[in-house]
């Protein structure tokens, strides 16, 4: 990776994982340093729909749930985090040919939301309901 200010390679001296995400410090020859964060590209991962059809995942939908049970938008937005990292923990194998069913995002949705405030599980238990 080439250095944004001055476009000389780069070095990384510190990295740090932490579940599905990397943050790497950088630095080059001219002593400029910058962060980088990695993480899955999760345009690859497939849901199978209730009628079969499958289709990629789409984390603004989660998102656009959560947003639905009251929480604030910052707290929607790590929820959403953390839901998708509990969705990448779950898949086993290939990306490709095991799709998520709406069923386990539901799931682990709900339960991401329950154990952050038992009213948020709730309303959205009751929202998925509707759908």
């Amino acid at each position: 990776m080439n250095c944004p200010y001055c476009d000389t390679p780069t070095h990384v001296t510190n990295s740090r994982t932490r579940s599905h995400k990397v943050w790497r410090r950088r630095s080059c020859r001219e002593d400029h340093t910058f962060t980088t964060y990695e993480t899955v590209d999760t345009s690859q991962i497939n849901v199978r729909k209730r009628d079969s059809r499958l289709e990629p995942l789409q984390t603004t939908k989660i998102l656009l749930s959560i947003a639905k049970t009251g929480v604030t938008h910052t707290e929607a937005v790590d929820l959403e985090s953390t839901i998708r990292t509990k969705l990448m923990d779950s898949i086993t194998g290939d990306l490709v040919e095991s799709p998520l069913s709406t069923e386990q995002i539901g799931a682990i949705t709900h339960r991401a939301l329950s154990a952050y405030d038992q009213r948020y599980g709730e309303r959205y238990r009751s929202y998925s309901e509707q759908l």
